[in-house]
C-alpha cells in the first residue's frame, strides 16, 4: 500500500525535513505563496462580483427614478417619503417576516436618495446624469458598509433595543 502523500511528500519525508530544518520551510513557504495567491484570486472576485452587482442596480435605479418622477413629479418630497417609511415600519412591525415590507421600505429609501441627490445636484442635466446619481448611491452604501466595519459596536443587550455604535472618538 502506497503512503499518503502531503504536498507531494510523504508523512515520514515530512518529519525528516521538519527534524533537519530541510523540506518543511520550503513546503510552508510555498503553502503561504499558495494562501496569498488564493486570497489574492478571492478579492480580485469580491471586486469583480460586486461590480457586476453594482452594473445590476444601476439600470434599476435608473429606471426606478424616472418612473417615481413620471408618477409623483420631481419634489423632495421629504415628509411624504419619511411618513410613508413610518406606516412600512409598523407593518413590519407587526409582520416581521414580511420581506416585501422590508423591500417597501428600500424602495421609499432610494426614492428619497434620489429626490434629494437632484436637489443637491440642482445644476446638472437630470435624466443625463441618473447614471451618476445611480453609482453615486451604490459608492455610498459601500462607503457606509466599510465606515461601519471600522466602528466599534456593544453586543446587543435585547432584539428589542437599537445597537448604537461607540461614538466617544466622534466631534
Amino acid at each position: 500500500m502506497e503512503e499518503k502523500k502531503y504536498g507531494g511528500l510523504t508523512l515520514g519525508e515530512l518529519d525528516k525535513g521538519y527534524r533537519t530544518g530541510g523540506v518543511v520551510p520550503d513546503l510552508i513557504a510555498e503553502i503561504r505563496r499558495l494562501q496569498q495567491r488564493d486570497a489574492d484570486l478571492l478579492a480580485t472576485n469580491n471586486r469583480l462580483l460586486e461590480e457586476r452587482r453594482a452594473a445590476t442596480l444601476v439600470p434599476f435605479l435608473i429606471r426606478k427614478a424616472e418612473w417615481s418622477a413620471r408618477t409623483f413629479g420631481h419634489g423632495l418630497r421629504t415628509k411624504g417619503i419619511c411618513a410613508h417609511i413610518r406606516k412600512e415600519l409598523e407593518e413590519i412591525e407587526q409582520a416581521p417576516l414580511d420581506l416585501e415590507e422590508w423591500i417597501d421600505v428600500f424602495m421609499l429609501a432610494t426614492d428619497g436618495y434620489w429626490r434629494a441627490w437632484q436637489q443637491k445636484t440642482w445644476h446638472r442635466n437630470g435624466a443625463e446624469e441618473m447614471p451618476n446619481m445611480a453609482l453615486e448611491f451604490i459608492a455610498g452604501i459601500c462607503a457606509k458598509q466599510e465606515k461601519n466595519e471600522k466602528r466599534t459596536w456593544p453586543a446587543p443587550i435585547s432584539e428589542d433595543l437599537p445597537v448604537e455604535h461607540d461614538r466617544s472618538g466622534e466631534r
